[in-house]
């Protein structure tokens, strides 16, 4: 990693953690930082700026963040990113910044109540580790960073009211057949990471209970009871 930007991201780190900056500012310095950690200076694409200027700005302002997103591209990252970080700096989308991996359940449950989470692997010797499926930990964070522009982006409020009738439905058990570990990984999915129209989630469940019936010959009634007990 460039001096400058271990220095920013230490720095930023202390800050952070002594709630001089917010989330999305660290979120910003740790996305830089990561990018430029893995790609070098071929990491900005941005126009009329050189990796030399890029140097000299200041990240800790977050009118500088926003600027630099507004018109920039990074290396292998979609724009959808650069919306994602743009929203959550000026405090447009409901994001907290954590350094675990949370588990389905819990983001199930912060998606219930209109929020998303982001991890931040904050230790940069374990960036290069695989974290879950992804190769490193840049790549999980924007991961984290384009799901969380599925979640805000399109069809937002329906995607909100569907996690909370999932999540009412595996608090009172009624998920509990799909909790085996045939049916888990999918599952975990659909608590976790189908941030997509509710009625391609909807599709998924049902598809999920069908698997699941596949060998009763009352599969039909079985699945249209499970799907009405959601309510869906």
């Amino acid at each position: 990693m460039n001096s400058y930007f271990q220095d920013t991201y230490q720095k930023a780190i202390l800050a952070w953690e002594q709630k001089s900056i917010g989330d999305s500012q660290m979120a910003s310095i740790a996305f830089l930082s990561m990018g430029e950690h893995f790609y070098g200076a071929s990491f900005f694409q941005r126009k009329l700026l050189t990796h030399e200027e890029m140097l000299e700005i200041d990240f800790f302002k977050t009118e500088n963040l926003i600027d630099l997103f507004s018109s920039a591209s990074f290396k292998k990252v979609k724009a959808k990113v650069n919306s994602a970080l743009l929203h959550w700096l000026k405090n447009k989308w409901d994001l907290k910044l954590i350094t675990t991996i949370p588990k389905p359940v819990e983001l199930l449950k912060v998606q219930a109540q209109s929020q998303r989470y982001v991890t931040l692997i904050k230790d940069p010797t374990c960036w290069q580790k695989k974290v879950l499926t992804k190769d490193n930990a840049f790549h999980f964070l924007v991961h984290d960073l384009e799901h969380a522009h599925q979640f805000f982006y399109f069809f937002h409020q329906e995607q909100v009211d569907f996690y909370k009738k999932i999540l009412d439905a595996y608090e009172n058990n009624d998920l509990q057949e799909l909790s085996t570990p045939k049916f888990k990984t999918r599952l975990d999915y659909l608590l976790s990471d189908m941030n997509t129209h509710p009625s391609h989630a909807q599709q998924y469940l049902e598809a999920l209970w069908y698997d699941y019936f596949d060998n009763s010959p009352k599969k039909e009634q079985l699945v249209a009871q499970k799907m009405q007990s959601l309510q869906m």
